[in-house]
């Protein structure tokens, strides 16, 4: 005798759960129908896609993906919920596979950028694989970093230098040029100014012009030079530019006492005492070319080596008192207001400096080692 034995009703085809003895058209089925049970495997499903009670051909997901036949299986990745799978299932097992940055040996903190005003951050994590520096150029105004960002000045990033016509202390402090490193002019400019030697306006930096041998701050009007100076042509430049306002300060051949008193190019500024033979003292400076002197002194050479601005004249009333028109028997051949001997000492007396003695500009004081 031949027993079959039904385990109960799971047969389930498309959408419709079939029952016991009845097809998906609900009408009456044959024994072939209904599949064949096998005791060691349940049920014989007449070769459908289930094989067991708990998957399939389709996958091995507990939750499956586009199905087969099976009551769990799909036709996802390895996944504990099916699918394709991707880069965090695999995070962890030593190799970095696609979409993952490393595996096993990600970067816990970045070294310092090799570029200059470039930084580098940490981003990701090793926890998903994705860590990784990456190197980002800096754009912060900020002080102490070493970098000078563009558009950041020194006034709001202490690491960037000075630009031309900039207060300053100390030449470390200024842009550089084309053709020398920054220099900081002292010479009674208020405040210091930032400049350096110069040929043309190409060799200034930060747009300054080229005045005499020195870079000078352009303007169009006094409301672009910081307190102190004036918009002016100085210096021989053929554009106003913010030079130290005259009137604060004395120009060569007016009186003073101290080398401060006096207005200076940017190569020094000098009060010549009194008591060396200039009356009142002489204000000065040291020169190259006649426009390098302000207020419409000239740059005279004593010698190959020595040069002065001197207040120029025509004639004597353009002269303060103690001082005549004439040419100082320098070889320049041009008349500057200078001191002439205006004393009552005699031919042959002692004398210790050219006012000491008569005879105007003919007379003059011969030092002791010339035997006067």
């Amino acid at each position: 005798m031949k027993f079959q034995v039904f385990l109960g009703c799971i047969l389930a085809t498309g959408m419709n759960l079939v029952g016991c003895g009845q097809s998906n058209s609900g009408s009456s089925s044959t024994q072939a129908d209904q599949g064949t049970m096998r005791p060691d495997r349940g049920v014989d499903l007449n070769d459908m896609a289930m094989t067991d009670a708990a998957g399939g051909t389709g996958g091995a997901g507990a939750a499956g993906g586009t199905g087969g036949a099976g009551a769990a299986g799909g036709a996802g990745g390895a996944g504990a919920t099916g699918g394709t799978g991707g880069a965090g299932d695999l995070c962890g097992n030593g190799t970095v596979d696609d979409g993952e940055t490393c595996d096993g040996d990600c970067p816990e903190m970045c070294p310092p950028a090799e570029a200059m005003c470039t930084q580098t951050r940490l981003m990701g994590t090793a926890a998903a694989c994705d860590a990784q520096c990456v190197t980002e150029p800096i754009s912060a105004c900020t002080g102490d970093d070493g970098c000078c960002p563009d558009g950041c000045t020194s006034e709001t990033d202490s690491d960037c230098l000075a630009s031309t016509g900039a207060a300053c202390a100390e030449d470390t402090e200024c842009q550089p040029g084309q053709m020398d490193a920054g220099r900081c002019i002292s010479n009674s400019w208020p405040g210091g100014y930032c400049s350096t030697i110069c040929v043309t306006d190409a060799d200034c930096p930060g747009g300054g012009v080229c005045g005499g041998r020195y870079c000078l701050a352009a303007c169009e009007d006094n409301d672009g030079c910081r307190e102190g100076y004036a918009c002016a042509q100085f210096m021989g430049s053929d554009e106003t530019v913010c030079a130290p306002a005259i009137a604060d300060t004395a120009l060569p051949g007016q009186a003073c006492a101290e080398d401060s008193a006096c207005f200076g190019t940017p190569y020094s500024n000098r009060c010549i005492q009194a008591d060396t033979g200039y009356p009142g003292g002489y204000c000065t400076a040291e020169c190259f070319l006649d426009a390098d002197c302000p207020g419409g002194s000239q740059c005279a050479w004593f010698d190959d080596d020595t040069s002065q601005c001197l207040a120029s004249c025509e004639g004597q009333m353009d002269c303060r008192e103690g001082y005549e028109c004439w040419d100082g028997r320098l070889d320049d051949g041009r008349n500057f207001c200078l001191p002439v001997a205006s004393g009552d000492a005699a031919l042959g007396e002692a004398c210790d400096i050219r006012v000491d003695c008569a005879g105007g500009q003919a007379g003059f004081c011969a030092s002791a080692d010339a035997g006067g």
